[in-house]
């Protein structure tokens, strides 16, 4: 499955065979005008497949702003919703600066060992 606002963000989405994750690769902006693409295919993918895990794939993710922000936390709210669980891999720069200049870091669960290997500065104590 595939959803594509007018070439600003592209999602693919992988569904594990045993339904415990569905992985949603995110390529491009994420803002108000393709946030609501996002939602509908994280929405789409709790409601048909409910995996235990989905997982958002942000390395491709060139831009995050505010609209991109509240998506990523209403899609934790509808994975909490589903009794599942939202994680985000490998974040872009962009996305990870932005998590990290409004304290949403630990929302989403990034690991340390993550962001140390990706070469990221962990500015908390």
């Amino acid at each position: 499955m595939e959803f594509n606002d007018e070439q600003r963000l592209s999602i693919d989405v992988v569904v594990a065979y045993d339904r415990s994750a569905a992985t949603l690769t995110v390529d491009g902006e994420l803002d108000g005008i393709s946030a609501p693409a996002l939602q509908e295919a994280v929405d789409v993918n709790l409601t048909k497949a409910a995996p235990k895990v989905v997982e958002l794939q942000m390395a491709a993710v060139t831009f995050l702003d505010s609209s991109g922000i509240r998506c990523l936390l209403t899609c934790r709210r509808l994975a909490i919703a589903a009794d599942s669980h939202l994680v985000l891999l490998s974040p872009s720069p962009q996305v990870f600066s932005v998590l990290e200049i409004t304290g949403l870091l630990d929302t989403f669960e990034l690991s340390r060992d993550l962001v140390e290997t990706r070469g990221y500065r962990w500015r908390r104590t």
